[in-house]
């Protein structure tokens, strides 16, 4: 099961697919924000379903383990239960940058676009991680790219010299 029925959700399903005999994706509104291309993939791509205008309400757990999800129509209030074999939650994937300067390039979903340094279109700023235009949007590559960011940070502060000491940064060895 799949909960998120946006571009991200409809792609990792149409992934799982190459795993399981079945997905069912679950959009919280009756409308499916995903584009019509990958709806079409996913109509195409049976046993898929997509469930609308449910929440899910809970969680199931026995013994430490997945038992269940309960989904409620938020138009009839009614309350089904459902037993996959898993859950992937692919909900909220809108870019935190809102805080940024206009000066900053973003593409047209508003993920800051870097070189493969980490700078952004400002000089001494740089960007890791998920709000990043082509972040996976996996924990231990925003770490991976937390830690390159800060390796071009300490050459960029050492490149602009006096203006901002280093010393007490180390060498790059």
């Amino acid at each position: 099961m799949v909960i998120g029925a946006g571009d991200s959700g409809f792609e990792e399903s149409l992934h799982l697919m190459k795993f399981a005999t079945g997905v069912t994706i679950v959009a919280r509104s009756d409308e499916i924000k995903a584009s019509q291309i990958l709806q079409d993939k996913v109509a195409e791509k049976a046993p898929m379903r997509v469930v609308t205008n449910r929440a899910v309400e809970e969680l199931l757990v026995e013994d430490g383990a997945l038992a269940g999800v309960r989904l409620k129509d938020r138009a009839s209030g009614e309350v089904e239960t459902h037993t996959p074999d898993g859950v992937f939650v692919f909900i909220g994937l809108r870019p935190n940058a809102g805080f940024l300067p206009e000066e900053v390039v973003t593409d047209a979903r508003g993920f800051v676009r870097t070189d493969d340094t980490f700078a952004t279109s400002m000089t001494g700023l740089y960007s890791a991680g998920d709000v990043r235009v082509g972040s996976t949007k996996q924990a231990v590559a925003a770490a991976g790219e937390g830690t390159g960011a800060a390796i071009a940070i300490r050459r960029y502060l050492q490149s602009i010299g006096e203006a901002y000491p280093t010393d007490h940064l180390g060498s790059d060895d």
